[in-house]
């Protein structure tokens, strides 16, 4: 998810800067170069940003109906599935110890990137290190006239001139000593374009052209996989010399003669590819038609920026990348949020991470997570779920030992869990068949919770199924009338609290006809319910509309251990032919029984 908030981010940015280099298109190469100067500098420092700067957290913002019309579902798991679901086969250790797994989509693209990242800075290492090899190697380069043009454009330092092969193209290279390598024959040419090729080459160590190259190239390099950042690169080699053209025909050059000099030289020489990641090239082919028509325009604004914009417009980019890389991004749809978007305390995030892992039924991702939710020293209640669900972890792995051991902590780590933790003790005590002591562990959680909460009636449900197995069936029944009794309470509140039926809902009758079920999606049983083989039918009171699509679905009556959300995403996407009146299509008011069931 880092990555995924630095590349958002990163776009963002680069959009930013962008529209503020088309915004300056009147203005001077130079004020342009600065901005995508400073935007490559922005986007270096965005992930560093991103970890230092504290989170800037944004705030971040689903009928009462008794239809006689009704659908029945089953979502059912063959028992030996379950147990083979949850690596609890008798005998046999979770197979998901035992074998190693890929690594999922969001490491892989994380690889790529990666390995793409390592690609382009080798790159540009490559040249870095031809380009020492060249300047350990090349002979001084004496140019009568150098120490005066330098002068001319307000150079104090001497600058170093190394001679290269014959034919190849005059280069600038380096960060902190910046060096320029013009080709052996340069003494062959005539005074104009000696003249013309040394301001061009002193204009980009005047300007620091060296440095801004390698830091956009290794930027570049860290986001290769942005179509902006590649748009980015072009326009500001382009802008680059563009201003060094600039400050060549500011110091005296007739710009139809330095046209000439420029085409002759990317026409006859060449520099190779190696050397131009590293370094600045006089003439680039693709850029020569942009470049002669803005020298020769005699009406573009050529003056250099001054220091007091180049502070400006630093300090503008620091004001825009660090409110961005303070920003949460938001997780993938498919992830839960995040502790720090929840607002809530590291190890909130680590549950929810394991909450996810657990449903995919990823024990080691699950228990590494709930083991760093207790290490990141959450709440008493934190710490008691992290247990529970690594209890529930260790019962689907047959370790009932460590099981009551976590459920024995969870209830001394915050007393509100009692009832919980010793409804999934009760459950480890019945999978070992000690069913005296299940029979006393669910009473005690009965004892520990509040009477008419929705985790009683998930106890009492539960409770009902071992007295059934124990053949008190008179009790057992009881046991769930009680239950039913609190999940119809509870569903009768939620249903007078929530919004009212959409207008012009039809029963069926009176001349509507019943909607028909096209398709529908088996509901899923949970990673939970399989554990404990819960089972159960939820109750769902849906309007299904002229479109043939289940909404405002509420539920009518609930089941335990997330059941009840599993029957409303399966019914989510469940279609109908649409109920009918007078020819119409119109909105009926339905309920559906969705029935989970291990067979």
């Amino acid at each position: 998810m880092f990555l995924v908030g630095v590349a958002l981010k990163s776009t963002l940015v680069l959009s930013v800067i962008w529209l503020a280099a088309g915004w300056l298109k009147e203005r001077s190469a130079a004020i342009r170069h600065l901005i995508w100067s400073v935007g490559f500098a922005a986007l270096l420092v965005l992930p560093f940003f991103a970890v230092a700067i504290p989170a800037w957290r944004l705030p971040i913002i689903d009928s009462r109906l008794a239809p006689g019309l009704v659908f029945q579902a089953r979502g059912q798991v063959h028992a030996e599935e379950a147990a083979r679901y949850t690596g609890a086969r008798a005998g046999v250790e979770s197979p998901v110890q035992s074998h190693p797994r890929l690594p999922g989509w969001p490491m892989l693209l994380a690889m790529i990137w990666a390995a793409g990242s390592a690609i382009s800075w080798a790159q540009m290492l490559t040249g870095c290190l031809m380009i020492e090899r060249l300047r350990c190697r090349a002979n001084p380069c004496r140019m009568p006239g150098a120490a005066e043009l330098a002068k001319l454009l307000g150079m104090r330092d001497e600058v170093d001139l190394r001679e290269a092969a014959r034919g190849t193209m005059p280069i600038t290279y380096g960060l902190f000593r910046p060096t320029i390598f013009l080709p052996a024959d340069v003494v062959e040419w005539n005074a104009e374009r000696r003249r013309a090729v040394l301001l061009h080459e002193l204009a980009h160590v005047c300007r620091r052209d060296g440095a801004t190259h390698l830091l956009a190239r290794a930027v570049l390099g860290l986001y290769w996989w942005n179509p902006l950042a590649w748009v980015g690169w072009r326009e500001l080699l382009k802008e680059r010399e563009r201003a060094a053209d600039d400050l060549v025909l500011a110091a005296g050059t007739c710009a139809s003669e330095y046209a000439s000099h420029l085409l002759e030289i990317a026409r006859a020489m060449q520099s190779p590819a190696a050397v131009g990641w590293a370094s600045v090239a006089m003439a680039r082919p693709s850029q020569l038609e942009g470049r002669l028509l803005a020298m020769l325009d005699t009406k573009r604004d050529r003056k250099a920026p001054r220091r007091a914009v180049t502070a400006a417009v630093s300090v503008m980019a620091l004001c825009l990348v660090a409110p961005i890389a303070a920003v949460q991004a938001k997780s993938d749809p498919s992830e839960v949020m995040t502790a720090q978007q929840a607002g809530g305390s590291p190890a909130t995030g680590w549950l929810k991470e394991g909450d996810v892992a657990l449903e995919h039924a990823q024990y080691p991702q699950a228990k590494a997570a709930y083991t760093m939710a207790l290490n990141a020293g959450g709440s008493g209640a934190e710490a008691a779920t992290a247990l529970i669900h690594l209890g529930m972890i260790e019962v689907a792995m047959k370790d009932f030992g460590g099981a009551l051991s976590d459920f024995e902590r969870a209830e001394a780590a915050n007393s509100g869990k009692a009832g919980e933790a010793r409804m999934w003790m009760a459950i480890t005590q019945e999978r070992q068949a000690n069913l005296d002591a299940a029979d006393g562990l669910y009473q005690s959680a009965l004892a520990a919770e509040e009477p008419n909460s929705s985790l009683a009636a998930t106890i009492m449900e539960r409770y009902a199924q071992l007295l059934q197995q124990q053949g008190r069936h008179d009790e057992a029944n009881t046991m769930r009338v009680q239950a039913a009794g609190i999940r119809k309470t509870q569903a009768e509140l939620e249903l007078a609290s929530s919004e009212p039926p959409t207008p012009d809902v039809y029963r069926v009758g009176g001349g509507v006809t019943a909607p028909m079920l096209v398709s529908k999606a088996e509901p899923a049983y949970t990673q939970q319910a399989r554990i404990a083989k819960y089972q159960g039918t939820a109750l769902l009171s849906v309007e299904i509309g002229e479109d043939g699509v289940a909404r405002n679905i509420k539920v009518a009556r609930g089941l335990g251990f997330g059941l009840d959300q599993k029957a409303v995403e399966a019914v989510k996407q469940w279609r109908f032919k649409p109920g009918v009146k007078g020819g119409e299509p119109v909105k009926v008011a339905a309920q559906i029984e969705i029935n989970f069931a291990l067979i």
